[in-house]
């Protein structure tokens, strides 16, 4: 369009339908699920300073969910501005004019962009019901199971899209003596060491150190998959702390803790010397929490979480 044109309805309801599928219910890997103040204009109707303002105020509430700030080079209509493609009644045309609406969203719609979450606007907590295990003595594969359940497929996929996670947290606190002490500590410190674990949309990541991988939300399927490991240290490098996931329906996901003792021992070569598979020995907890978007801006309702069954040997 030339500098000085008449918005028209058409154009307007394209970027409002842009605003829409981000801010709104969405489909697929856009939407936060959250009601909109700008709506379609009429086509041959006139774009009004409301409507312009309500698409401003739709934009802004994008921006500040992701980033805490307000959308910059965009400024408000007044009543009696001619709203245009570029000048606005703006005299040098960089505030008003709508392709300046039009180019602030390409910033905030991108991927990896949509899926930002503010730590300002965002609410993070952990469901009481930890998995937990001990001081019984164990050197065999435990295993725990959580599910998060939401209410709807929509509510399922919001909560990412709008940068929500669910995390866990293991630790071992040793109550181990005499010659269990070492095989106990490899884990209690692998576990210290594997950090808060972060199930995303596309992604699992660590805060610490561990091997995460590109699966989150969207990439789930009915089959378990492997979405972390934290692996144990020198003669206890057979230790595995896993974590995986599956989609039970569309909307539920359930996780697997896999504690998995596989070390049994080494002789270090000594002919006619036994090896000594030695047994972990202290309290193992793992802690599912979450970070969700919250706020004035955008809020996303917490799924329930679940402690499907408590660590068990098998």
């Amino acid at each position: 369009m030339a500098v000085g044109d008449i918005i028209t309805a058409t154009r307007y309801n394209a970027l409002q339908t842009r605003v829409e599928s981000i801010l709104g219910t969405g489909s697929g890997t856009e939407g936060y699920g959250q009601s909109t103040a700008s709506g379609q204009v009429v086509i041959g109707n006139t774009v009004t300073a409301s409507h312009v303002n309500q698409l401003q105020t739709d934009i802004d509430r994008i921006s500040r969910h992701q980033t805490n700030q307000a959308v910059g080079g965009i400024a408000s209509i007044v009543i009696g501005d001619q709203i245009a493609d570029e000048t606005s009644d703006d005299p040098d045309g960089t505030l008003k004019g709508f392709a300046d609406y039009e180019t602030s969203m390409i910033n905030l719609e991108s991927s990896p962009n949509r899926f930002r979450l503010s730590a300002l606007q965002s609410t993070s907590g952990s469901d009481p019901d930890t998995l937990t295990f001990g001081p019984t003595a164990w050197r065999n594969n435990l295993n725990g199971y959580f599910r998060v359940v939401f209410t709807s497929a929509n509510a399922r996929r919001n909560y990412f899209n709008a940068g929500g996670t669910i995390t866990f947290v293991s630790g071992l606190v040793s109550t181990a003596t005499g010659g269990n002490v070492a095989k106990t500590n490899d884990w209690s410190t692998m576990l210290s060491n594997a950090g808060t674990v972060s199930f995303g949309y596309n992604y699992t990541t660590t805060s610490n150190s561990g091997t995460g991988s590109a699966i989150g939300n969207f990439q789930l399927t009915s089959s378990e998959q492997q979405v972390f490991r934290k692996t144990g240290t020198g003669v206890y490098a057979d230790n595995n702390y896993y974590i995986r996931a599956k989609e039970v329906d569309n909307t539920t996901i359930e996780f697997r803790i896999n504690m998995n003792e596989a070390d049994t021992g080494s002789t270090s070569g000594a002919k006619g010397v036994q090896p000594i598979d030695e047994y972990v020995v202290g309290n193992l907890t793992t802690t599912m929490g979450f970070k969700r978007a919250s706020g004035s801006y955008v809020d996303t309702p917490l799924p329930a979480l679940n402690r499907q069954s408590n660590f068990a040997g098998n």
